[in-house]
């Protein structure tokens, strides 16, 4: 539970970009290296996507539970 708080305080202090092309510029050294410990491969599957072009457009909505 402490991971989540911790990985979401990361996420949130990440600034929006315009594309996705510009996004792994917007995290910094810090926020990727937390990033990498909380989330381990995951974090490495998602960003893999990301570079190939996986993902047009991310939408967050609040979970109903």
């Amino acid at each position: 539970m402490a991971a989540a708080a911790a990985a979401e305080a990361v996420l949130s202090s990440i600034k929006p970009v315009s594309s996705l092309a510009s996004a792994a510029s917007a995290l910094t050294d810090e926020q990727l290296s937390i990033l990498q410990f909380l989330c381990n491969k995951n974090l490495e599957r998602a960003m893999r996507i990301l570079d190939l072009g996986g993902v047009e457009r991310v939408v967050a909505e609040p979970s109903s539970r």
